[in-house]
């Protein structure tokens, strides 16, 4: 996840230690993120686990945006889905690239807390490709909630 980027292009790399420095400086990060983007996804990865999720996803967001800025790229418009937020957030100005990672990592221990917290209930979420109407009659009777469409 993001390695090819990380060995190929030196503002995405630099991107990523600097937030690897900030997630460990600032707040305590236990773990690093260039060792996990250099894990093997298939074994070894910490990546289906919230605390690594959620912030390791929205550090290559931020990368890739602050790539696409070297390259004079700027979007016209955002919008960001659960954690894509952050990252459309620091894409369009509105925050800095310390707080998307500060907000990331936070939400990433909030997460985690959740599922240590709801293993009584758990949850989940997935992504369909079905529409609202096609999608409807499976939920009938289900406690399902649909977040977005």
């Amino acid at each position: 996840m993001g390695l090819g980027l990380y060995e190929h292009y030196p503002v995405f790399r630099s991107s990523i230690e600097q937030c690897d420095v900030f997630l460990f400086k600032e707040l305590g990060c236990p773990w690093s993120v260039v060792e996990e983007l250099e894990r093997d996804a298939d074994s070894s990865s910490n990546i289906n686990l919230p605390l690594y999720s959620q912030p390791l996803c929205t550090d290559i967001q931020v990368a890739l945006v602050d790539l696409l800025k070297s390259w004079d790229l700027a979007p016209a418009s955002v919008i960001g889905h659960f954690s894509g937020e952050i990252a459309a957030a620091y894409s369009a100005g509105a925050i800095t690239r310390d707080s998307a990672w500060r907000i990331a990592y936070q939400r990433g221990v909030v997460s985690e807390n959740l599922v240590v917290a709801s293993t009584a209930a758990p949850r989940t979420m997935m992504s369909v490709g079905l529409g609202e109407e096609d999608v409807a009659a499976y939920l009938e009777g289900t406690d399902v909630t649909v977040a977005c469409v």
